[in-house]
């Protein structure tokens, strides 16, 4: 719901003083608020209602395209978002159809998760990016993408259920193959 300034502004076509007249006039309709920050302003949706409108009203080719873009730059110029919130650049790489890319900075997220005893947070991060792994059309690397995060559900499912928890049985089974 939130994004900088120095993001929109490396990922956006349009020239700077354009992108800043557009940003006024949705922050003066209401539909984004701006929090001032040092150096960098930050814009927020007023409702993730107007946020998902916004992105439903666009065509899967741009989606894709913005995405693709946005990953790209929070790779290079925003250590600070890799570093803290390697989910954020796991969803961009994932609407950019980028997968492999996707599920490593998602078992990233998700091992850290893990590593802070947020196993509930760790569970519901590794069981969403293992919809992700069904998108890569490699079979070793479908397969490896998958072990890693079945090694972080492993231990949150042993810690949260125990070790008769029908989810492990699952996870068995399937690497059992």
């Amino acid at each position: 719901r939130e994004f900088g300034f120095d993001v929109i502004a490396k990922v956006s076509l349009r020239d700077e003083a354009f992108l800043l007249a557009d940003l006024d006039q949705l922050v003066s309709t209401g539909l984004i608020h701006i929090r001032f920050r040092v150096g960098n302003p930050e814009y927020v949706f007023h409702h993730a209602l107007v946020r998902d409108t916004a992105y439903d009203s666009m065509t899967k080719k741009d989606t894709v395209e913005i995405h693709l873009r946005i990953a790209q730059v929070i790779e290079k110029e925003c250590m600070d978002i890799v570093k803290k919130q390697p989910e954020v650049l796991a969803r961009h790489w994932a609407g950019a159809c980028d997968y492999v890319k996707a599920l490593n900075y998602g078992c990233i997220s998700a091992s850290n998760h893990l590593s802070k005893s947020l196993f509930i947070e760790a569970i519901n991060q590794a069981t969403k990016y293992l919809e992700w792994v069904k998108h890569i059309e490699n079979y070793s690397i479908r397969l490896e993408q998958e072990l890693k995060l079945f090694l972080i559900l492993i231990p949150a499912h042993i810690s949260t259920k125990g070790f008769a928890c029908p989810e492990l049985y699952e996870i068995n089974q399937r690497t059992e193959i």
